[in-house]
C-alpha cells in the first residue's frame, strides 16, 4: 500500500522540528524522503507469522525414533503442543519436537 502525502501543515511542523538536527531540511526533501522511504520497505513476514512445519504423529514418531504410542501420551500429558485439523486430524509443530529432542523425553 501506497503512503498518502501528508498534509501540508503537518509537514511544515515536522520540517520545523527536525530543522535543527538536519541542516538544509525543505518540506520538498522531506516528502521526498518519506516517498523513498516507503518504496525500500519490503514487507517483513513477523516470526510468528512465518510458516511453520507440521508433522503427523507417524512422522513425529519416525523423528524421534518411537513408537506413535508415546508420542499420543506425551500429547495427553501436555509435553507436545497439537494443531487440530478437522475433527480427527493432528499434527505436532516441528519446533516441538526440536525442543525435546534437545531436552530428551522424560
Amino acid at each position: 500500500m501506497k503512503a498518502k502525502t501528508p498534509p501540508p501543515n503537518i509537514v511544515g511542523a515536522c520540517t520545523g522540528l527536525l530543522a535543527p538536527y538536519v541542516p538544509g531540511i525543505t518540506p520538498e526533501k522531506l516528502v521526498e524522503a518519506i516517498r523513498n522511504l516507503d518504496m525500500a520497505k519490503k514487507p517483513a513476514m513477523p516470526p510468528s507469522a512465518q510458516p511453520l512445519e507440521y508433522l503427523t504423529i507417524r512422522q513425529a514418531a519416525q523423528r524421534l525414533k518411537c513408537c506413535e504410542k508415546q508420542i499420543r501420551i506425551l500429547l495427553s500429558r501436555g509435553e507436545l503442543t497439537r494443531a487440530r485439523i478437522g475433527k480427527r486430524g493432528v499434527r505436532i509443530p516441528a519446533g516441538c519436537l526440536a525442543r525435546l529432542e534437545e531436552g530428551g523425553l522424560s
